[in-house]
């Protein structure tokens, strides 16, 4: 069985510090729902990911996310009830339990080597990470996915102990994306469920050490996050950008989907005049983890080994396009769940006129597809290693995997549009 009673310690030391966060901020949230207390754990574990990278950056998101509680206001928003989220997120604890992880994949036991490392003590993976001799593999990774899996399993360096820190992860990442859902009342419930459960490469991940679904549930629930806090849910916008810090350090993507989620979101005008200065805050400490810890590598003379600019491959591009398609059309990883996508995308993309829910739906299918945009460009300009990884068809159903969730909420945005509760408004 998995031991997630490992990450038990972690999840309430981190409660704590986000619970500190909000007293501290002088705006404490009067919401004590199970989303609130998730808000705080999540408080805490960016600062953990922030302060494994550098403990002074460390402190600087610690100060931001006490400054950005104190400007998110204390509104409470007419609640949706947490038993149905808190049902669904018992049921995925109890089938991780029951069926631990075998690693099998490359990936897994990268990411696995890198906790076992981050075991033996907070700054230890930092300090492997930055010596060009360390022996880390592939070299200049974030390491924010290490520190993480390492405290989940109550810093043990034995396997099956990392392997229930790595499943955590997984759970706290849905445990995350269910209770952004259920908050956001304007999205239907059963097409998100039929997208992400009917893509069966999904389930496989659920059973893995590898970190695209925990990634793209974060980036959905990021994505929900910032749109209801547009509707004045304090709770949602203390949340964001604890969880840009987050992504920002278990994968460079992370900090990808931060940027191109929030510019998706402005230029669609989906973000109030008051939120744009958070959501801008929350690009700032996504590239700022990004930034700090590229500094770090630079000047410790270590090179980003796949994820390093190398030229311009244009000639490679229309086999990266054709690999894409053939991914995203394969019916065994992803049966109907991708069509259903873009569908809905199209849908949005093509009405010009509507309400902001509308707007909502365009901004989030404008990311979703500069998210596609972005992750060519990279391939293009990327070293020869990753692109052949992308054309041999190992990195296009990972990467499809972390778009799902964020094309299952265009979906579920699509065919649940109702009316939203009046909340209480975000302080300009």
């Amino acid at each position: 069985m998995t031991a997630l009673w490992l990450a038990l310690g972690a999840v309430s030391l981190a409660a704590l510090v986000g619970w500190i966060v909000d007293r501290i901020s002088g705006a404490p949230l009067r919401d004590r729902s199970p989303l609130a207390w998730l808000t705080f754990i999540t408080h805490g574990l960016a600062a953990l990911t922030a302060t494994a990278m550098h403990p002074l950056l460390g402190v600087v998101a610690l100060a931001a996310l006490v400054m950005w509680s104190r400007r998110s206001g204390t509104g409470l928003p007419e609640g949706t009830p947490s038993g149905p989220a808190i049902a669904v997120i018992a049921v995925v604890g109890v089938v991780i339990t029951l069926q631990p992880p075998v690693p099998m994949a490359w990936d897994e036991l990268v990411w696995l080597a890198r906790a076992r490392v981050g075991a033996e003590g907070p700054l230890a993976l930092a300090a492997r990470s930055l010596d060009p001799h360390g022996g880390l593999t592939p070299a200049g990774y974030p390491i924010g996915a290490g520190v993480l899996q390492a405290a989940f399993a109550g810093l043990d360096g034995d396997l099956t102990a990392l392997t229930s820190g790595t499943s955590a992860l997984v759970l706290f990442a849905v445990a995350t994306f269910v209770l952004v859902l259920r908050r956001s009342t304007e999205i239907a419930w059963g097409p998100v469920a039929l997208v992400v459960m009917g893509a069966p490469l999904m389930w496989v991940h659920l059973r893995t050490g590898m970190l695209d679904l925990p990634l793209g549930l974060f980036a959905a629930a990021f994505a929900m996050a910032l749109l209801g806090a547009g509707r004045g849910d304090a709770t949602l916008v203390r949340l964001a950008p604890a969880l840009a810090v987050v992504m920002s350090g278990l994968k460079d993507e992370g900090a990808m989907y931060v940027v191109v989620i929030v510019l998706g979101c402005m230029g669609q005008g989906s973000l109030r005049r008051g939120l744009r200065a958070h959501a801008g805050l929350a690009v700032l400490v996504a590239v700022a983890v990004v930034g700090a810890w590229r500094a770090r590598l630079m000047f410790a003379g270590v090179s980003a080994e796949h994820h390093a600019a190398a030229g311009f491959a244009v000639g490679a591009l229309p086999d990266l396009l054709r690999e894409l398609v053939r991914a995203a059309s394969d019916l065994r990883d992803f049966g109907a769940s991708l069509a259903l996508v873009v569908a809905a995308m199209a849908m949005s993309l093509l009405t010009r006129r509507g309400d902001d829910a509308m707007a909502s739906e365009r901004a989030l299918s404008l990311a979703w597809l500069a998210c596609i945009g972005c992750t060519l460009l990279a391939l293009v300009v990327g070293p020869d290693a990753v692109r052949s990884f992308a054309t041999s068809g190992t990195l296009w159903p990972r990467f499809l995997v972390q778009l799902v969730p964020l094309g299952a909420i265009v979906v579920g945005a699509r065919l649940g549009r109702e009316a939203v509760p009046a909340h209480v408004a975000v302080p300009a």
